[in-house]
């Protein structure tokens, strides 16, 4: 039912269908009011997605019980997630492989304990307000392809065990108050297709290990303090062609 003219709230009685495993209503923008705490009874759910749908509110604590779910998306909604623990329902879902709260508003912390949804492909929490520097246990998170921070408030430096999200194809964490240069083990993520790390305080020089990212197609590291020599490596980086180097 995504991407449709759904208007209205959600009905209670949708959750009497319980054998349900995805439930998307995304992008019908004229869908409104709060998610029924019937939700809980969906124990076979697998996907949830109202992302960018006009539902408001509080996520319901019943949503602690769908331990089956892998995809939950409610970004770009008016939902209201608690400002001291904005993930206090996401962290009990171990199962999840794609957690998307964009434009949601959320301020605090990112919490060490994020490392336990280890099964994690998909991260989408940009257009936030969170604070404070990237823990290190983040990056325990070893099956994730594509990380989306920017445009928080996150500062401290990116941390040298990113090297360890082998997976990593896709990296936002532009429009940050990041500080410092960039790792090197962030030049040995052989997958990356895009780097976005722009509008930050980035300073330090680029290496010539940048010449490693053979699969990048985009890059973005411009409004930093990055300075030194253009390193001879970029032409190693065809995948460029055609494509964004700024």
């Amino acid at each position: 039912l995504g991407s449709n003219s759904l208007s209205g709230t959600i009905p209670e009685e949708l959750f009497l269908l319980t054998d349900l495993t995805s439930i998307d209503l995304s992008r019908n923008n004229e869908l409104e009011g709060t998610i029924p705490s019937e939700i809980g009874r969906m124990k076979s759910l697998k996907v949830f997605d109202v992302w960018t749908t006009s539902l408001s509110g509080s996520l319901p604590v019943e949503m602690d019980e769908l331990l089956s779910l892998e995809h939950l998306a409610i970004g770009s909604t008016n939902i209201i997630l608690p400002s001291n623990e904005p993930f206090v329902h996401m962290l009990k879902l171990g199962k999840l492989t794609h957690l998307g709260l964009e434009n949601l508003g959320m301020k605090g912390s990112i919490p060490m304990e994020i490392a336990n949804l280890s099964n994690m492909e998909t991260l989408k929490w940009h257009n936030n307000a969170l604070s404070g520097s990237i823990p290190t246990e983040f990056f325990q998170l070893t099956n994730l392809n594509s990380l989306t921070f920017h445009q928080n408030k996150l500062t401290g430096s990116i941390p040298s065990e990113i090297g360890l999200l082998t997976k990593l194809t896709e990296l936002f964490v532009g429009y940050n108050l990041l500080t410092g240069s960039l790792p090197l083990e962030i030049f040995k993520l052989s997958n990356l297709k895009i780097l976005d790390a722009q509008s930050n305080i980035l300073t330090g020089s680029l290496p010539s290990a940048i010449g490693q990212l053979t699969k990048l197609v985009r890059s973005g590291l411009f409004g930093n303090g990055i300075g030194g020599s253009i390193p001879s490596e970029l032409g190693l980086l065809t995948a460029l062609i055609g494509k964004q180097l700024t």
